[in-house]
């Protein structure tokens, strides 16, 4: 696999261009929809094994800790395909095997979940305020937090490309998306729209067909593995590219001193 097989996924470094992303986003899961599956798929292996130890070997605590360890390993899924999806793009001979991606991404884990946590914590309180009782006010934390968002999508994709520290990489994000934001919010929740829908489709046909919420849940988690997490990752990509990278200099001009 080469470089050359992301090679059409650059956009317009001016600003984002949603039509432009959820192109390349598309063309990008055409591509590579196998391998950044596998990549994913193995996160989630790991984490559901982890998952069931830390039940059998806590309880209720260990619910509690599954849940948390659920929410920043699918940090981890999308901060190791966004790096793997930028070195296929930068590099003529990258590595591929996912013994050599996990040891890639392994140096940046503990940053990005700090960057997870940070970001949960957006939605956090709206949800408990929500499952307490307290809805309404609980959903407007909630839009506040889908509000705010989008301002810090970059801050996983700059931890892990440009080794960013967390403060750094929120600062850096929240600058990169200025005048984006709306766009960036577009992009992110109609990924995340369809791709729900489907999951919930799969979810219905499972348990009208096997009577069964354990595979339904697998299929989910499957599709979420090998479809929702590369889309969003090929996403943050091209998002990141057109308001990270710098423009080309134009043929002929005069390099800088």
């Amino acid at each position: 696999m080469s470089a050359l097989s992301l090679g059409e996924l650059g956009v317009d470094p001016d600003g984002v261009s949603t039509r432009e992303v959820f192109d390349h986003t598309y063309s990008g899961y055409r591509a590579l929809w196998r391998y950044l599956g596998a990549l994913s798929l193995a996160v989630a292996v790991v984490v559901v094994v982890f998952t069931i130890l830390l039940v059998a070997a806590m309880g209720m605590i260990g619910v509690y800790a599954a849940v948390v360890l659920s929410v920043v390993a699918s940090f981890w899924a999308v901060g190791l395909l966004v790096q793997t999806i930028d070195d296929l793009h930068e590099d003529d001979e990258p590595e591929t095997s996912l013994r050599a991606r996990f040891a890639r991404f392994w140096p940046h884990v503990n940053r990005v979940s700090a960057a997870a946590l940070l970001l949960s914590l957006l939605f956090a309180p709206g949800w408990l305020l929500m499952a307490s009782g307290h809805a309404a006010l609980g959903a407007l934390l909630v839009l506040v937090g889908v509000v705010v968002g989008p301002w810090f999508v970059l801050a996983v994709p700059l931890v892990v490309i440009e080794g960013c520290g967390v403060g750094d990489a929120f600062a850096e994000s929240r600058q990169a998306v200025a005048g984006n934001a709306l766009k960036v919010f577009w992009v992110l929740f109609v990924l995340g729209f369809l791709t729900g829908i489907v999951a919930n489709l799969l979810e219905g046909v499972a348990v009208s067909v096997t009577d069964s919420w354990a595979l339904a849940l697998i299929l989910s988690g499957v599709f979420d593995a090998v479809v929702t997490t590369p889309l969003m990752a090929l996403a943050l990509i091209a998002i990141y590219q057109a308001l990270r990278q710098p423009a080309a200099p134009p043929t002929g001009a005069p390099a800088a001193a």
